[in-house]
């Protein structure tokens, strides 16, 4: 088991010729540096105010907390090594957090961002190691576009070996109703941008499909999804819970290997969340790989409780 909490505090056709262009590329010197510039450029001016470029990452008013805890085995405390104690949300090393990312979305992530957030720096070794994961962080310190740009970088990369095949294999489930706005800003924008990056790279067309499950989804479109399953499904707990009950949705999640739960904090309290936790459970059972779970929540006290709902105490 997996926790990562962050906290508030004051302070301050040729892959390999292609895969070597683009490490090439990102390696040179200041390359986070002149990404940062050429964000700060693209800002705009809209209705009177300075618009922001898409994908600025939101940096949270800093306020007194707690410092970072990093991983920790059942009940144990974390090691006072593993404390760091500022700059929550703010931008860390660019290349040490980028360097297991495939090169074109090291790319891509240099030409947007200034670097990852914290929370992003730090969730990402825990999330490739197939970890279970809790990040908990403030609101706007990127924490859904942390699991999710993972999951588009393996799903890149058997893309371009060839290798991905028509099943589901991320599930994001969230409570809240504003689904669309943060898919399209965590997840088709990037995914889209990737995939333009990838054909412009000279690797071809990438496919990686993407689906809204929920009770407004029309039927032709439920029918679509058993007849060619979606790389990565999107859906509500309830919704979750009809996926995991009809005969045909739930052969379809038999490949999953990775379940995201959104806003895990919300749901953990009351009764919507003893029912989703039956469901993830019934997913884990389920599918044919270990599943990896990754929580995204609030800063919340004692953040061990929200773990232990996310994998459970056994």
């Amino acid at each position: 088991e997996t926790r990562l909490s962050v906290s508030k505090k004051p302070e301050g056709s040729d892959r390999r010729a292609l895969s070597a262009a683009n490490s090439d590329a990102l390696s040179r010197s200041g390359a986070c540096a002149r990404a940062a510039g050429a964000a700060s450029a693209r800002s705009t001016k809209r209705d009177g105010r300075i618009a922001k470029a898409r994908y600025a990452p939101e940096v949270p008013r800093l306020k007194p907390g707690l410092g970072t805890t990093l991983p920790f085995k059942g009940n144990a405390s974390p090691s006072p090594s593993f404390r760091m104690g500022h700059e929550t949300g703010r931008h860390v090393n660019c290349g040490m957090a980028l360097a297991p990312f495939h090169p074109l979305v090291q790319r891509w992530f240099a030409s947007k961002f200034a670097g990852p957030t914290e929370p992003q720096a730090k969730a990402w070794p825990a999330i490739r190691k197939g970890k279970h994961v809790l990040v908990a962080a403030p609101t706007g310190s990127g924490k859904t576009f942390a699991a999710f740009l993972s999951a588009i970088d393996s799903l890149l990369r058997q893309a371009l070996d060839g290798d991905l095949r028509d099943e589901t294999q991320v599930l994001y489930v969230s409570p809240l109703k504003a689904l669309s706005h943060d898919i399209q800003k965590n997840l088709m924008e990037p995914l889209g941008e990737i995939s333009q990056a990838a054909r412009a790279a000279g690797a071809g067309a990438i496919e990686i499909r993407t689906l809204l499950r929920t009770g407004d989804t029309p039927s032709a479109e439920r029918q679509a999804m058993l007849r060619r399953p979606p790389h990565i499904v999107v859906t509500t707990p309830e919704s979750l819970y009809l996926l995991l009950t009809a005969d045909r949705s739930r052969k379809g999640l038999k490949t999953v290997r990775t379940g995201i739960v959104e806003e895990i904090h919300a749901v953990a309290r009351d009764k919507r969340g003893s029912h989703l936790a039956l469901s993830l459970e019934r997913l884990a059972a389920l599918t044919e790989k270990p599943l990896q779970r990754i929580g995204l929540s609030a800063t919340q006290k004692p953040i061990a409780e929200i773990a232990h709902f996310l994998v459970g105490t056994g």
